[in-house]
């Protein structure tokens, strides 16, 4: 078994909150988006995050109305611990300083007790992990001595559907929509072997949300999530052009091998807790289950509770907006949810404060943080400071303002263990205040929903949308810009008016 080395374990009881609801990612082409994004990738020749960001905005956008409650254990106005774990693997040598993951999650209940003045922490609270980052540690010799340099290897959600490892309990579908299940879609809706069963009303379970898997966060981010997609059609294309498979079904097929998200067992540690308990059925563990692998966890473990200074203080349900509305505030807010958290992780951090607005001179987006703490001590930020304000402006300002239509004012503060508020006007109206748990986002993430219908009409888009921009694009021209979009025509060779 690995033995692994709890580095620091933190427990803050969290406040209540609203009812949260699924907002996928829904699509939108038409030949206005194909031409910008044909235009902006210089037909498919200049493919990247920032040649898609604006484009990316426009194709996706989070549904308008929610198609669906989220659901959390006993409620999201019950009571509960949120986590942050970090533990290091010992069975890493050599010029390694090992890698370092931190977990982040949530209790089912406030399982804390004060007997005899000490805190006891309830051994069949169960625990559940929404995120799971990676640190590489990695020892350099320098003529100064050794040094370890620091590195954000993975950053993942972790999905469940809760309550599916219970067999007494009827649990909603929900489906992923990674760019991995988009290319399983359009594997299965061309493939001419599942021609029976499609006519039959046999569905590809491939992407249907069972058990515990990952989702890269990077990837939820609308310009990367775009660039993934688009390149792996492209390397699939030269991959088959190079065997002289050429069908479409292979391209796909290909596409989703390169897309395939890590297994959650990859991870040395879930490897080991799936091992020896039953979390890839359940979703999550016991403290006690947690505890047996983990022995010096009650040594580490620091619980901060609430004290009657911060429970005055705290979000109470109704106390904000409700998150079922369809307002540009609600969309707007939606976005900032979805879309700041993995921006944050990129750069290291764990909790962000800014304010944006474009109701300046000029008319120009201006961004000030007031507020940060990351990862790892001892690290400039610096730059990661730049990155993110770039970042905000390009992939979401951009898109709240409407390119500009609009004018907006917002308030964010962004706690992964913790919330994540947000204070926002649109158009000179009063300010409109909303809170969400950020601590559990994995139960609402942009890329899951819980109607199959969504699923396909994406993957319809998005193949009509590389059928556009994608393939061979040398032999694009301004011409093709034309081409049909109502129907699919075979990769190959998209604006063929033969075929």
């Amino acid at each position: 078994m690995h033995q692994f080395e709890v580095v620091q374990m933190l427990m803050i009881e969290t406040a209540r909150y609203d009812d949260m609801y699924l907002r996928p990612y829904v699509t939108s082409f038409d030949q206005q988006i194909s031409n910008q994004m044909i235009e902006a990738t210089e037909h498919g020749s200049n493919v990247n995050p920032i040649t898609l960001a604006q484009s990316a905005s426009a194709f996706l956008q989070p549904s308008s109305t929610p198609t669906g409650s989220a659901n959390i254990a006993n409620g999201f106005s019950e009571k509960r611990l949120s986590f942050m774990m970090e533990i290091r693997d010992l069975n890493v040598g050599g010029l390694s300083g090992g890698n370092r993951y931190i977990l982040t999650g949530y209790t089912d209940h406030l399982g804390i007790s004060a007997l005899t003045g000490q805190q006891h922490i309830d051994p069949n609270m169960l625990m559940y992990f929404n995120n799971m980052f990676v640190l590489r540690d990695t020892i350099i010799a320098t003529p100064m001595g050794k040094s370890m340099t620091t590195n954000l290897a993975q950053s993942r959600h972790i999905l469940h559907n809760t309550g599916s490892g219970d067999y007494f309990q009827q649990v909603p579908k929900q489906y992923t929509m990674r760019p991995e299940d988009i290319m399983a879609v359009l594997d299965f809706d061309t493939n001419p072997i599942m021609d029976e069963f499609r006519n039959g009303n046999v569905y590809d379970s491939r992407s249907m949300l069972s058990g515990v898997t990952t989702s890269d966060r990077r990837k939820e981010a609308r310009p990367m999530y775009l660039n993934e997609t688009i390149r792996s059609v492209q390397s699939a294309e030269a991959q088959t052009d190079s065997y002289g498979n050429q069908d479409e079904n292979s391209l796909w097929s290909h596409a989703r091998d390169s897309l395939r998200e890590d297994s959650i067992s990859t991870s040395k540690f879930f490897s080991t807790l799936s091992g020896t308990t039953n979390y890839h059925q359940q979703g999550c563990v016991t403290y006690r289950e947690l505890h047996n692998i983990l022995p010096d966890l009650d040594h580490k473990a620091e619980v901060i509770m609430s004290g009657p200074a911060q429970q005055s203080k705290e979000y109470l349900p109704g106390q904000g907006e409700a998150w079922a509305g369809s307002s540009l505030e609600t969309i707007a807010s939606t976005i900032l949810q979805q879309l700041v958290p993995g921006i944050m992780t990129d750069c290291l951090m764990l909790e962000i404060g800014f304010r944006a607005t474009n109701d300046t001179i000029g008319g120009q987006d201006d961004v000030v943080i007031y507020h940060h703490r990351g990862f790892s001590n001892g690290i400039d930020y610096s730059k990661y400071m730049i990155h993110f304000i770039d970042r905000i402006k390009r992939e979401i300002l951009w898109d709240i303002s409407k390119a500009g239509h609009m004018s907006y004012s917002v308030d964010v503060h962004i706690n992964l263990l913790f919330e994540s508020a947000f204070n926002i006007s649109i158009n000179g109206q009063p300010f409109v205040y909303y809170a969400s748990p950020a601590f559990c986002d994995g139960l609402y993430a942009p890329i899951l929903s819980n109607d199959l219908m969504t699923l396909e009409n994406m993957a319809n888009d998005v193949g009509n949308m590389i059928h556009n921009i994608s393939g061979d694009y040398n032999r694009m021209t301004v011409g093709n810009e034309s081409a049909q979009m109502n129907q699919r025509s075979p990769i190959i060779d998209p604006y063929n008016s033969t075929l």
